[in-house]
């Protein structure tokens, strides 16, 4: 996904309901992990389970903060489903998030502070896909890895180009190869990088072009060692959209205006847009991507994505803009506060640069942003906050 352009490489308030896809969103039995370097042998960092890390964050059954939309149900029918079983219209994924060093200093390298963001950051990519009906696409965060050191992920430091660039293509090779053979990760569908790094990707005549903001391959969800993303984040929620996108690339879901999806145009803005968007169709699936995932979940490229992961207690994961308010996502992306306030931020949360004489507006404000008076931002609208 580009920077201004979006691209990807063609190789191969309080609670108000409850999230139908919750029971399978995060629970008691997701592992979470500290990476550090290791120097005897840098292609083997030091792996080490937190025990106990999600309920002294707070993310446990009776502690979680309950900020959630529900996008599959608003007649007020908020059972969660009961059995967990796979069927043909359903797709699990079930996400290995890897935090990288200088995003967990971002975060304040604080273990607490780090998995609020995370569970927070990976809910508004749930509420994306929650928006897709056939198939019915549950996320789940299968583990998560906190890099300790700047050298802990080996495979990004080792991707740095002269002008410290990190070259997405290898890393998604290098880094799937680690996921494949470190046998402590068995349980996850797909490996997602994220990283504060300006990532890049090799591009004609072997020049890295560092315009883009996620990378993944066509189709490759249930291929061992391709299964891989990397995006690129600012600590502030910058990049749910590019998660969202990049993994519907992994599903077999090109750009809009391209192969299958040519009937679909680019100038409509949706998700799967090749370019960056801030319109209220930057949260919606094109008609296209939708009838394209259909069609990748029939098929044997989806067949790893069907069993249900078994979480434990669920934890009800809260919205991303009850964790960081507007002035906060501003911050975070190295700006100062918003230049306005109100309804406008749900499509594009614009912000002042530092010498306050400009406005820059890199996407929309996060899922459950106050944007007025009892009012929060959902699905690039402002509405009521019930």
């Amino acid at each position: 996904m580009n920077k201004r352009s979006l691209l990807i490489l063609f190789v191969l308030g309080l609670a108000v309901s409850v999230l139908s896809s919750t029971e399978f969103f995060i629970g008691s039995n997701t592992p979470v992990w500290f990476l550090e370097s290791n120097s005897a042998d840098s292609e083997s960092p030091r792996l080490s389970i937190i025990p106990n890390a999600l309920e002294e964050a707070g993310l446990s059954e009776n502690n979680a903060t309950l900020h959630f939309l529900d996008n599959r149900n608003d007649e007020g029918n908020h059972k969660l489903p009961k059995k967990q079983t796979k069927g043909l219209d359903e797709l699990f994924l079930e996400i290995l998030v890897v935090v990288d060093h200088r995003l967990y200093r971002k975060l304040g390298e604080n273990i607490a502070d780090a998995l609020n963001y995370v569970v927070s950051f990976w809910n508004g990519v749930n509420l994306r896909y929650e928006l897709i009906t056939s198939p019915t696409v549950y996320v789940n965060i299968a583990g998560i890895i906190l890099s300790k050191d700047p050298n802990a992920l080996y495979y990004v430091q080792q991707s740095k180009n002269s002008r410290g660039n990190v070259n997405a293509n290898k890393v998604l090779f290098e880094g799937g190869k680690y996921f494949l053979y470190e046998k402590r990760f068995k349980n996850y569908d797909i490996a997602v990088t994220m990283t504060t790094e300006d990532i890049c990707s090799v591009g004609a005549a072997d020049i890295c072009y560092s315009n883009i903001v996620g990378l993944s391959l066509l189709g490759k969800a249930c291929h061992s060692h391709l299964n891989t993303v990397i995006i690129e984040d600012n600590g502030g929620f910058g990049g749910i959209i590019v998660a969202t996108h990049e993994i519907a690339h992994l599903l077999g879901v090109p750009h809009d205006g391209t192969g299958e999806a040519i009937r679909c145009s680019i100038s409509d803005g949706y998700i799967m847009t090749p370019s960056a968007s801030v319109e209220e169709n930057n949260f919606k699936w094109s008609t296209c991507s939708q009838k394209i995932l259909h069609k990748f979940s029939l098929g044997s490229g989806a067949s790893c994505l069907k069993n249900a992961p078994n979480v434990g207690s669920t934890i009800i994961p809260g919205l991303p803009g009850k964790l960081l308010s507007a002035n906060q996502q501003c911050a975070r992306a190295g700006y100062s506060t918003p230049c306005f306030n109100g309804k406008r931020i749900c499509n594009a949360l614009s912000c002042f640069r530092t010498d306050y004489k400009y406005c820059d507006a890199d996407g929309p404000a996060a899922e459950g942003t106050t944007c007025g008076e009892n009012l929060y931002c959902r699905d690039g609208k402002c509405v009521p906050e019930n």
